[in-house]
């Protein structure tokens, strides 16, 4: 399973939601505002994570990844290879392969596709009629009967990074750490609390690079680790519900609701902090209940 090592929703991005929770005190017997950030940045993507886990991710689900496939199939009566993804949204196919045996594998990089069915199904047309097939790829038309091995890898999934540089309104080019499932004509958000804007990535930006020109100038100054994302607002809201439950401590719960916006309110029972930690759960799962994987 690959590695996610950028939360969903930021630290800041967390702080600004009206939570009322108090995030101050998160590694006991440090002061250290740094600290306490990263503290909340653990437990951020841990609720990333779990929202994978709950929509049936086979690894990385909402944020870009790359996938590899192996599968056996057949082409359909048109000759055609019809891909289901594990992973989707599908954003574009990096490589394709196949052949009637394994070591007769022919790949093409970056083939022609079409992608369906909100980027659960890629099409890949084989080249009906344009000569004999003899195993490995030859253009050639393969019958249903002839069942093939097939190896794809994609990218899948929401652009989902931070800048690494401070950069000012105005400028026309960002840097990233991470470029992965980035397009030409691709829309993210930055999501710096305050400086909220959404941005395009210009026509001529070479995939998989981490410097990315922009469509038009910045609205405002972004500082180094601010979020740049394209990964829906909904999936953001459930990320933050499944935090808070993370949050709940014996003794305490959150003031949500009760007009208080400073630390959070004294309880008399832990079983207060088991019923919003429920809570939280379920209206996050309620939210991100229509990504789920249907197999």
């Amino acid at each position: 399973m690959a590695l996610l090592t950028v939360p969903y929703v930021t630290p800041a991005e967390f702080i600004a939601h009206p939570t009322y929770l108090d995030v101050q005190n998160l590694r006991s017997g440090s002061i250290d505002p740094v600290e306490q950030t990263g503290a909340l940045r653990e437990i951020l993507l841990k609720a990333s994570a779990k929202a994978d886990t709950f929509i049936g991710a086979p690894t990385v689900g909402f944020g870009a990844h790359v996938e590899v496939e192996n599968v056996r199939m057949r082409a359909n009566r048109d000759g055609r290879l019809v891909l289901a993804a594990a992973s989707s949204p599908v954003i574009r196919v990096v490589s394709l392969a196949y052949g009637a045996s394994i070591g007769a594998l022919t790949t093409y990089d970056t083939p022609t596709v079409w992608i369906e069915n909100h980027g659960r199904t890629v099409i890949a047309d084989m080249g009906v009629g344009s000569s004999t097939w003899s195993g490995s790829l030859q253009f050639g038309s393969p019958t249903s009967a002839s069942e093939m091995f097939t190896t794809w890898t994609y990218e899948a999934g929401y652009p989902n990074s931070t800048l690494t540089a401070d950069v000012d309104a105005g400028a026309s080019t960002l840097h990233l750490s991470d470029a992965t499932g980035l397009l030409p004509g691709g829309v993210l958000r930055l999501t710096e609390p305050g400086a909220e804007e959404t941005i395009t990535v210009a026509d001529d930006y070479t995939i998989g690079s981490t410097t990315v020109g922009l469509a038009s100038a910045l609205l405002y100054d972004h500082t180094s680790g601010a979020g740049a994302s394209a990964i829906p607002a909904d999936v953001k809201t459930g990320v933050i519900y499944y935090a808070c439950a993370a949050l709940q401590r014996p003794g305490v719960r959150d003031g949500a609701g009760s007009g208080h916006k400073g630390a959070a309110l004294k309880t008399s029972t832990a079983a207060n902090r088991a019923s919003k930690e429920v809570d939280f759960v379920c209206m996050a799962e309620e939210i991100l209940a229509s990504y789920r994987r249907v197999r």
